[in-house]
């Protein structure tokens, strides 16, 4: 958004000491606000879960004060229960959205009735998926270093083509959950990986001492075993070379 002097908010704010807020940090800031306010939204007679995170909405449904509690291990379990109270009855219709991740996902289920002290009950499967990068011809990205009339190093557009090779990638997802190399499990993340979908889950450190989401170990069939870790927990020490798009032979 244009801001004051020609500087920009959020993309780009240049600092009295000539240092900048980039918009990594805005956007992140933001997105958390975001996520609160709309994760349940309750309007007219209708009451909406777009997030599934364990707490509580309080609110107000004709006339009458409804609590919804979530309970969840959501995002590395797919069980989702949702319980609603109502100080007294009260008719109107719940929808839950569906992730679109899911088989089948995408749009809501819907609930329209009296509710009083019910409970709803969720499951969404959570297998492995591989995925293939999409065809694609040329774009613009901003990832050529360049250095601002300021002396402030940023991103500079720049045309990049499809090359064969770029095609010689797969990533592993698992639910909302991207998996991801991370040097530090014993495998260069830019070495060759084998696609495979027999993975054992393993206790939840990415070494001695360093927690992750979750932990996937993979067991090809030439033998060369590899784990991979969710994205989040990935390269934390911001030293350590990770990756989500792992290369083929």
């Amino acid at each position: 958004l244009p801001g004051r002097r020609g500087r920009r908010i959020a993309g780009f704010e240049l600092l009295p000491d000539m240092t900048y807020y980039g918009c990594c940090a805005c956007i992140s800031a933001a997105g958390a606000g975001v996520f609160l306010r709309s994760a349940v939204v309750a309007e007219d007679d209708r009451v909406t879960v777009n997030f599934f995170e364990n707490g509580k909405a309080e609110f107000h449904m004709n006339g009458v004060s409804v609590t919804l509690e979530i309970r969840t291990g959501y995002p590395t379990d797919g069980n989702v229960t949702l319980r609603v109270k109502a100080d007294s009855p009260a008719r109107f219709t719940l929808r839950v959205r569906n992730p679109g991740w899911a088989d089948g996902g995408g749009g809501y289920a819907t609930w329209e009735k009296e509710w009083s002290d019910d409970t709803v009950e969720m499951r969404f499967d959570m297998p492995l998926k591989i995925l293939r990068p999409e065809h694609w011809d040329s774009d613009v990205v901003y990832t050529k270093s360049d250095m601002t009339d300021w002396g402030c190093s940023c991103c500079a557009p720049e045309e990049v083509t499809h090359k064969p090779e770029d095609d010689r990638y797969f990533a592993v997802t698992r639910g909302p959950i991207t998996l991801a190399a991370d040097g530090r499990t014993g495998k260069a993340p830019d070495s060759a990986f084998e696609p495979c979908f027999d993975a054992l889950r393993r206790e939840n450190e990415i070494g001695p001492g360093v927690p992750c989401l979750e932990k996937f170990e993979f067991r090809t069939k030439s033998g060369d075993n590899y784990c991979l870790v969710d994205y989040a927990s990935a390269g934390r020490d911001w030293k350590t070379d990770i990756a989500a798009w792992l290369p083929v032979s």
